[in-house]
């Protein structure tokens, strides 16, 4: 009888250090997802500030022609320290690098970045890769590696996520667009837009 009693309470405290262990695997993943979500929101809201919004507002309507122009390449180019205000590629830049960064060091999920900037980052890497040419001159191959990285796993995931993160097979909702016709007739009498 004392063995069954001995067995039963070794089989109890089994059990409680399972649930234990458990237990702190279900925290632990919590932790994470939160430390997660805390990435994500701090990198939404930097993308939302102003600053960071007129600098992509700048690389979408002004880069292109500005790298034209030889002493603009020439201040890229150069070694040191490159003036914000002059050139605000750079914070664009740095944000897409930061959060390279932070995919690369397991802080942020590529998924869920992806399903929110993965367009985005594969649309900005396009505009900015002859400004990071230029840059490369001087300062290697590193220069912005994890802004390249995470446009390399971006087109990666775009391949795998054309819908994004739409449920497959689930139908979509019916859109309109009223003004298609207007607009494809504008578009076709503006050959250069």
């Amino acid at each position: 009888m004392l063995e069954l009693i001995t067995t039963l309470c070794n089989v109890a405290t089994l059990i409680i250090l399972a649930c234990g262990a458990i237990a702190a695997i279900v925290q632990l993943r919590h932790v994470r997802i939160g430390k997660e979500l805390a990435a994500l929101l701090a990198a939404e809201a930097r993308f939302a500030e102003p600053d960071l919004q007129s600098a992509l507002l700048y690389v979408q309507a002004e880069l292109t022609a500005k790298l034209a122009r030889p002493d603009y390449r020439s201040e890229l180019a150069a070694r040191g320290y490159i003036d914000p205000q002059r050139h605000p590629e750079m914070a664009v830049c740095n944000w897409f690098n930061e959060m390279g960064t932070l995919i690369v060091d397991g802080f942020l999920n590529e998924n869920v970045f992806f399903d929110s900037f993965g367009a985005l980052t594969h649309y900005y890497w396009r505009l900015l890769s002859p400004a990071i040419a230029v840059l490369r001159r001087q300062r290697g191959p590193e220069q912005y590696a994890n802004f390249e990285f995470l446009a390399f796993r971006a087109g990666r995931w775009r391949e795998g996520h054309r819908a994004g993160n739409y449920p497959a097979g689930l139908p979509r909702l019916p859109l309109t667009d009223p003004w298609h016709n207007v607009d494809g007739r504008d578009a076709e009498l503006r050959p250069n837009a």
